[in-house]
């Protein structure tokens, strides 16, 4: 069984990481527990950059190593058909 570390012992840029990435996945995609769906926004640019730096923060604590941009696979539309949409 995997153990699930405690937030309050990670570091504290990675936390910040990781809030940051779960902010940005609740403007794309916000979630709503009752009424009417609610639809997201795009990221702005500047979003899209302190993600991509977030994800470069985590990769590098977890020791991964870091794709080169022409490694990095496109996202691909998931079975709603919105671009940049994990598949399901």
């Amino acid at each position: 069984m995997m153990m699930i570390p405690d937030i309050s012992q990670l570091p504290g840029q990675i936390e910040a990481a990781l809030q940051f990435l779960c902010l940005t996945e609740q403007i794309a995609a916000p979630k709503n527990f009752g009424g009417s769906p609610e639809a997201g926004r795009d990221l702005t640019k500047t979003e899209l950059e302190v993600k991509d730096s977030a994800l470069i923060v985590l990769l590098e604590y977890f020791n991964h190593p870091v794709p080169a941009p022409e490694q990095r696979q496109p996202l691909q539309p998931s079975a709603t058909g919105k671009p940049g949409d994990l598949p399901i």
